[in-house]
């Protein structure tokens, strides 16, 4: 889904230091080419939503308040 866009990039530390779920080698070895993705077309298109300190209904919420604004 295509909202705005943040100029954050993925954070290494993030995947690998998750408290919730722990680290994801998985996720790790997606880092470069997500990084790759969101510094060419994705980080033209996409609007980044950080979820990590949201309720499940609070982050559906900023979705559609993002969608409504578009």
């Amino acid at each position: 889904m295509t909202l705005t866009r943040e100029s954050k990039s993925p954070r290494t530390t993030k995947s690998q230091n998750d408290t919730v779920i722990g680290p994801s080698v998985f996720r790790y070895n997606y880092l470069t080419p997500y990084d790759e993705a969101f510094h060419g077309w994705l980080g033209r298109e996409a609007h980044v939503i950080d979820t990590s300190a949201l309720t499940p209904g609070r982050a559906a919420s900023e979705v559609v308040n993002s969608l409504s604004a578009a």
